[in-house]
């Protein structure tokens, strides 16, 4: 068997399935003690965790790789936006280093300098021999999420998790690393696995925010970088896939993108660049100013609109109002969020006006199964014994009932003794009071030998049952578009059953009604052709006609129609030709144009056959003197500033070029620390010590920058980890003939671990022999 677990960074959580898997085979070993508590026994057994860590070769490395592309490359619906996934040496020490802690929870520490978030996916195994296909057998397991995953929805099943799939179906990471390990134990789900494996993946850039598809929809390729190949449906680019990374570069500049508006103040101007690793902290690791990726203006904000709400005018966004609490505790709800538009009407803003988020979605508490009876305390004559359960949500205070149960054991008589009243095994427990909603369950027993009131306890148990909510019908969803617009159509509904199948819920899941009753709108005849425009040079006639409905726009295509008549030649001229070309561009100059006469004889039609007539009486353009310069935007860490001018005919566009002009200003860095350095070692590993870390300013003078370089904490404040005395020995286990007895002590810290040593001692006692007889 193996269980599989996703890091949660963004959620706080992780989840875990269950699946039958193959694992591997052992190798060089490296140990590390630790201690684990047998489940039920109270006895704690020292084990040698790590026993081999596996180092990767290049055709399992491939494997890897080839397992997580094969996956992507086949996502439903197809990708628009998936990236080739390959190696990163950097994350496969990080994941094997993780790997031989031999842990199944999630690696906090978790960190890599070149990404901000890494995510991590853990697989474990026990109890078969491996073999070289384990590592893709693990990609498998999770591509096997994917039927829990809707992506309309971007949601899982109710029951299910996908966030592995979800991860390994990221199109934004673009680098894989993985460590195996063999563990000689591993807790898993508060039980003990012996003889397992564990296989840790790390993912950068790390996916799986909530409110993101894992990818965009489209045709495949056609939102990749414009520098990136189409291969298999995966955007790929060597100067991201491949290692040795090459030179970190920046690119230049793209140009300004078209001011999106005329005027007021929603105009946004923007320009990008892009790293040549594709990974911008690559191109500039400590200066954060300088690893930015885009740049914008306000290209419309000098330049008013009219309109009625002031010289600014147009529709937008106010703010959104507070988020609405969750609709559940637990289990997955949803709370949501709105905000209106300035001008009152919604139809005038684009987008949204609602904004829902998933909430709560942690499982609901629930008992986990009972664990295994403790021993009895008794050998003979009738004894208890107790067993335990854990809530799933970790604090049992958090689920209905009692964490303990207690039953009879070993209630043969013992040897010599009379017969004494004892109670009979319990009968089965009855059918349950209700099948949901909550119910009770009886079940009862007899007093052998006596009477009920001569045997101790209650001969009847009581306990809760069916807790899980009734199937019940979901809200109407909404009505269906009719299926014809006229003429009797139908539409539907639908609802689902909650907490069941539809069969378990009353009535039916469907419904539908008749729609568009009325009749189909269509044309009467036509109407008779009117007289015709002109006796002779052609003119026109027409006809109209009305639609059934009373209401012309019902019917399709138009209520009139026009042909040409009297098609014969008038002796009168034709339209004028188009006017000639002016013979200035301004300053004044002249156009002419002609015309002919119809019969084809220009003599024949009154007035002449051309014209002509001033124009480009306008001054010739040309742009007056710049204004002076506009102080630059930043003091220091490259700002900008403008200038303008104008036409001289008053309006910019008949000017050639633009009318303002953008430079940087003030490029010099500003001062400001770099990151700080990593923490010192503590001065002592218990019992308070001191570490500290420094920075430097990026100008290379520390005191250019406000505040100190250094600063140190207190650090392992912790007390030194020591026993405390010995608690009295139990009562021996037997009178005589050799029984044994226990003691035992607690370590300071509140963990019996961080003490060398066992935490108890057993001895014999009693060792005489018992009197015959």
């Amino acid at each position: 068997m193996h269980y599989l677990i996703a890091s949660r960074t963004f959620f706080k959580r992780f989840a875990i399935c269950l699946y039958v898997v193959t694992m591997m085979s052992a190798g060089n070993a490296q140990t590390v003690r630790w201690s684990i508590e047998a489940p039920g026994s109270g006895r704690k057994y020292s084990q040698s965790r790590l026993r081999t860590t596996y180092k990767l070769t290049d055709d399992i490395r491939d494997a890897i790789v080839d397992a997580n592309n094969h996956v992507r490359s086949n996502v439903e619906p197809p990708p628009a936006d998936m990236m080739k996934i390959t190696w990163d040496a950097e994350l496969e020490t990080l994941a094997t280093d993780y790997s031989k802690q031999c842990t199944f929870g999630i690696n906090r520490k978790k960190k890599m300098e070149r990404f901000t978030r890494v995510e991590e996916l853990i697989y474990v195994s026990q109890g078969i021999d491996y073999d070289d296909q384990f590592a893709v057998q693990g990609v498998s397991r999770w591509n096997e999420e994917k039927k829990y995953y809707n992506y309309e929805t971007n949601k899982c099943t109710s029951r299910n998790r996908c966030k592995r799939y979800t991860q390994i179906a990221w199109a934004a990471s673009f680098k894989v690393g993985c460590g195996i390990s063999k563990c000689s134990a591993i807790s898993v789900n508060g039980q003990i696995w012996r003889d397992a494996t564990i296989m840790v993946c790390d993912y950068v850039p790390g996916g799986n925010w909530i409110t993101r598809r894992p990818y965009q929809t489209g045709p495949v390729c056609s939102k990749c970088h414009f520098t990136d190949k189409c291969v298999d449906k995966l955007c790929t680019n060597p100067a991201r896939d491949e290692e040795p990374r090459p030179e970190p570069l920046w690119s230049d500049w793209s140009n300004w993108s078209p001011c999106p508006v005329t005027c007021g103040r929603g105009g946004i101007s923007r320009r990008s660049r892009f790293c040549s690793t594709f990974v911008k902290k690559d191109c500039a690791p400590k200066n954060r100013w300088a690893r930015t990726t885009q740049s914008k203006f306000n290209c419309a904000k000098h330049i008013p609109c009219p309109g009625r709400f002031g010289a600014f005018s147009r529709a937008y966004w106010t703010r959104w109002d507070s988020w609405s609490s969750c609709t559940k505790t637990c289990g997955g709800g949803s709370r949501r969020r709105t905000r209106k538009c300035n001008t009152g009407k919604l139809s005038d803003c684009k987008g949204s006006s609602i904004m829902s988020f998933p909430c709560n979605g942690r499982p609901c508490p629930r008992w986990n199964n009972w664990r295994s009876w403790e021993g009895c305390t008794e050998s003979c004559g009738g004894g208890t014994r107790i067993r335990t359960r854990a809530c799933n949500s970790g604090a049992d205070s958090d689920c209905e009932g009692n964490n303990s149960e207690t039953g009879v054991c070993n209630e043969t008589p013992c040897a010599g003794d009379e017969p004494v009243p004892e109670w009979s095994e319990w009968q089965p427990w009855s059918d349950c009071s209700k099948t949901c909603g909550g119910g009770e369950k009886t079940r009862s027993r007899t007093c052998e030998n006596g009477k009920d009131e001569d045997c101790p306890g209650r001969n009847t148990e009581t306990k809760d049952c069916n807790k899980q909510a009734c199937p019940a019908w979901s809200e109407w969803q909404p009505w269906s578009d009719c299926s014809k617009t006229c003429g009797g159509g139908e539409k539907t509904r639908s609802r689902t059953c909650e907490n069941g199948k539809d069969e378990d819920c009353p009535g039916k899941n469907t419904e539908t009604k008749d729609c568009n009753k009325q009749a189909c709108p269509e044309w009467n005849d036509w109407e008779d052709w009117s007289n015709c425009s002109l006796t002779c040079g052609g003119g026109t006639r027409s006809r109209t006609r009305t639609c059934n409905t009373g209401n012309d726009e019902d019917c399709p295509g138009s209520n009139n129609e026009s042909e040409d008549c009297n098609e014969r030649d008038c002796p009168e001229w034709n339209d004028w030709e188009d006017w000639s070309n002016c013979s200035l561009p301004c300053g004044g100059g002249t156009r002419s144009r002609t015309r002919t006469c119809i019969t084809g004889n220009d003599e024949d039609c009154p007035g002449s056959n051309n014209e002509s007539e001033d124009c480009n009486e306008q001054d010739c353009p040309e742009w007056n003197d710049w204004e002076d310069w506009s102080n630059c935007s930043l003091t220091c860490g490259g700002g900008t500033r403008s200038r303008t001018t104008t036409c001289n005919t008053g309006n910019d566009e008949d000017c050639p070029g633009s009318n303002n002009e953008l430079e940087d200003c003030n490029i010099q860095d500003c001062p400001e620390w770099n990151d700080w350095e990593d923490w010192s070692n503590c001065s002592l590993t218990c019992g308070g010590g001191t570490r500290s870390r420094t920075r430097t300013c990026n100008t290379g003078n520390d005191e250019d920058c406000p505040g100190s370089n250094n600063e140190s904490e207190d650090c392992n404040e912790r007390d030194c980890p020591e026993w405390s005395d010995w608690e009295d020995w139990s009562n021996c286990s037997l009178p005589c003939g050799g029984g044994t007895r226990s003691r035992t002590r607690t370590c300071n810290t509140g963990n019996d671990e961080d003490c060398p040593g066992s935490n108890n001692e057993i001895e014999y006692c009693n060792e005489q022999d018992c009197p015959a007889g």
